[in-house]
């Protein structure tokens, strides 16, 4: 039998939210707790997706991904909001409501390997978020200087938490050893 998705009830976010800021040197990461109203829907839809290794369109992505086209629009009402608050003057709210207008359900899928220490620079945007889908969590991810690129702090993963940050923020998932290699690490990923 054939399911349809209600969009704008699985990816209600919370009316209430609360940011906070981590920031080191010139980056700056917005972090919101309990960002989705009911993120075990979202999770459950995540579980009953297959995830592939197919990744055409991030080369040397360490892991497998869920890249499904759904209506990402009901998002964008929290995250021009939240861009236009801490990243002011970048974008204009046109490009913000084009930009999740074509966003797709994308959830990278890691298990624990020693190259995904390596900080990287997120491509094609101006801003890059992640939302944590894992009840235990560990780790979390790491930000980096962008002149030493020693490692400034690591925002903490926790279930069903936010960050959202400037794509050219060195940074990297912050896996520790040991950690995921029978579970699976879930996140939400936006490029804005």
């Amino acid at each position: 039998m054939v399911k349809i998705i209600d969009e704008e009830t699985i990816f209600r976010v919370n009316s209430n939210i609360e940011e906070q800021v981590f920031e080191e040197e010139d980056i700056r990461v917005v972090v919101v707790d309990n960002f989705y109203k009911d993120p075990d829907l979202i999770l459950d839809l995540i579980n009953t997706i297959p995830a592939s290794t197919y990744t055409p369109n991030r080369r040397g992505f360490p892991g497998n991904q869920i890249d499904i086209t759904y209506n990402m629009g009901y998002l964008t009402e929290v995250y021009t909001y939240l861009i236009q608050k801490y990243f002011s003057g970048i974008v204009s709210d046109d490009y913000l409501e084009d930009s999740f207008n074509g966003a797709t359900f994308m959830i990278n899928v890691l298990r624990y390997t020693p190259s995904i220490k390596e900080p990287h620079v997120d491509i094609d945007g101006h801003f890059a978020s992640g939302i944590y889908f894992n009840k235990e969590c560990t780790g979390g991810t790491a930000f980096f200087s962008k002149v030493t690129r020693e490692m400034l702090g690591i925002v903490e993963m926790k279930y069903n938490r936010m960050i959202l940050y400037k794509q050219d923020s060195p940074h990297t998932a912050y896996l520790e050893e040991g950690t995921f290699i029978d579970e699976w690490r879930l996140s939400q990923q936006f490029f804005i």
